[in-house]
């Protein structure tokens, strides 16, 4: 049984390598406009959104930088004034600082099968100091059922896990006898897995908080919905695992198939 499930594992990542059943897709990279330093990688996050990583930005002069975002048969096949400002989770119109690793969920105002062009935006001059251009193959994300189950030590067992968003995941009917005494839903952009305080990230747990000690037992007769941290995605992780702290055990872990 442990050499199918680690077999298992090998044929996930390598469906990976070959851009096979992954959440989202990677758009592509800022490309910079004038003498402005500008950069940026940008991902399909999910319904009219946007995952935007690796942002750097030096503009000395601008007030007010923003995303501006085009759609083809609104705004013109290059960036202009026409676009629309993109918005954070909130809400609310996304500005950028100068940074060199800057981080965002963006919310666009259409669909982005219909997106022309994602521009780094100086508003009060109304130019761009970045820009990239989306494809003719760009598909919304759909949420996206793992080949594997979260399933090992402590009980821990499952129907499924699903990729719901970026930054949300669904364990399906999740089983766990909650002996762990510091146990943690966690993700890492390393294997293998293993608690690495500078670059581990924590989720929620069932009740959606991030301020929990340890999982509690789950019957496995519910799904349990986690949610990463807002600077976080799982674009940037490559594995989610049910881990205790206190005794640095893996309990089970899966692969999260996603473009890097």
């Amino acid at each position: 049984m442990e050499f199918l499930m680690r077999l298992s594992l090998v044929v996930a990542v390598l469906s990976a390598a070959h851009g096979q059943n992954m959440y989202g897709q990677k758009v592509g990279t800022f490309v910079q406009v004038g003498s402005t330093a500008v950069g940026g990688e940008v991902f399909t996050a999910g319904d009219r959104m946007l995952w935007i990583r690796k942002v750097f930005l030096d503009e000395p002069t601008c007030r007010r930088v923003v995303f501006l975002v085009g759609r083809r048969d609104l705004s013109g096949e290059t960036p202009n004034d026409a676009g629309k400002m993109a918005r954070d989770k909130r809400n609310r119109v996304i500005t950028l600082d100068n940074s060199d690793n800057a981080r965002y969920t963006a919310k666009v105002s259409f669909d982005l099968e219909t997106v022309a062009w994602l521009s780094i935006w100086c508003a009060t001059t109304s130019t761009s100091i970045g820009e990239m251009y989306f494809g003719d193959d760009i598909v919304t994300p759909t949420p996206l059922v793992l080949p594997t189950q979260l399933r090992g030590a402590h009980g821990v067992d499952s129907t499924g896990v699903v990729i719901v968003d970026h930054q949300t995941i669904r364990i399906e009917n999740l089983a766990y006898d909650g002996a762990g005494p510091g146990t943690w839903f966690i993700s890492d952009t390393q294997r293998p897995v293993a608690y690495r305080p500078a670059t581990t990230v924590k989720l929620t747990n069932q009740a959606n908080t991030f301020n929990y000690e340890t999982l509690p037992a789950y019957d496995g007769s519910n799904d349990v919905t986690i949610h990463m941290p807002d600077d976080a995605s799982v674009f940037d992780t490559v594995w989610l695992s049910m881990y205790c702290l206190q005794v640095k055990f893996n309990f089970a872990d899966v692969i999260l198939l996603t473009p890097k």
